[in-house]
């Protein structure tokens, strides 16, 4: 499964970012960020953040319930930022 979820606007303001749900419930479920435009430059730290995937695991429970909303998964998006 891969579902997107939504867009983050970084606070500096040059940096979008698009954010997806990943996984399933047997293999779990991580957070994949992506750049909106591929063909713009990302600053360093939104260029590392592209290339890691955040677990969410802790969220599962909740996921497999559907209790989980876009905003919950947009904090955890920002909290990598």
């Amino acid at each position: 499964m891969r579902r997107l979820f939504g867009r983050v606007v970084v606070e500096h303001g040059k940096c979008i970012l698009k954010y997806y749900l990943t996984g399933s419930r047997k293999e779990g479920y991580s957070i994949t960020i992506l750049q909106e435009k591929e063909n713009e430059t990302l600053c360093s730290k939104c260029e590392q953040i592209t290339r890691s995937t955040i677990d969410a695991k802790r969220l599962c429970y909740k996921l497999v319930r559907g209790i989980v909303f876009p905003e919950q998964l947009e904090e955890i998006v920002r909290d990598q930022i």
